[in-house]
């Protein structure tokens, strides 16, 4: 009996756990790329400027560096892949889940131009034509802030390009439980008095539901072995 309690018991928090997650992030990838180009001053529409940049990233000659990460904290060319501290072009690709409401901050360094995007309804494609620099200062005001509240799977694209100074990047996020913004926007107003402390946005998948049996089960043989 006790057994059967020690198991549900397990379940029981892990499922908590899983409940309270409000953001659990897959995945975070990043590719890195040597090259020249420049997203500022592009011609066309939003969609036609991110097309451009991304097949200019796509066709470079350059070596090509594709890394999953387990946090979006000091990125760097250099620091990750090796390259040097100019003239390159990086995409990230983060994945993960949503309850609830999360806001995103984003310290870039893109000294020529970038975007940032999300699968989310409704959510625009920004295009920065500007030289970003955070000064890795969260109070900067280049740090990108962005609202996503549609619960559900999500995908977040950023696509920049850096010229000089290695281009260290980093980003942070905080949660609330009720979502108020229904779609990925910059600059939100949300009710920061229900907001989370900001956390490093890293990678902190847990298992789905199906999965936690298994993991009861296994935590009680591990738990029998050392009593015995």
């Amino acid at each position: 009996m006790r057994y059967s309690k020690f198991i549900a018991g397990l379940t029981l928090a892990t499922c908590s756990s899983l409940a309270s997650a409000g953001l659990v992030i897959d995945s975070i990838n990043v590719q890195m790329v040597s090259t020249t180009f420049t997203a500022r001053h592009l011609g066309g529409t939003d969609e036609e400027r991110y097309t451009a940049a991304l097949n200019a990233f796509e066709s470079s000659e350059g070596s090509v560096c594709s890394q999953d990460l387990g946090a979006l904290e000091g990125v760097s060319y250099s620091g990750t892949c090796g390259g040097g501290k100019r003239n390159y072009g990086a995409l990230y690709t983060i994945t993960g889940s949503l309850s609830g409401g999360a806001e995103f901050q984003f310290g870039l360094d893109w000294g020529r131009g970038g975007f940032i995007f999300a699968d989310s309804a409704g959510a625009p494609l920004d295009y920065f034509n500007e030289d970003i620099w955070w000064s890795k200062n969260w109070g900067n005001s280049d740090v990108k802030s962005y609202v996503l509240a549609d619960a559900g799977d999500f995908s977040l694209t950023l696509l920049g390009f850096e010229g000089c100074c290695d281009g260290i990047n980093s980003a942070q996020y905080r949660t609330w439980e009720t979502p108020e913004i229904s779609s990925f926007s910059e600059s939100p107003q949300i009710p920061v008095g229900n907001a989370s402390e900001w956390s490093t946005l890293e990678v902190n998948a847990v298992p789905v539901p199906g999965s936690l049996p298994l993991m009861a089960v296994g935590a009680l043989l591990l738990w029998r072995r050392r009593q015995s």
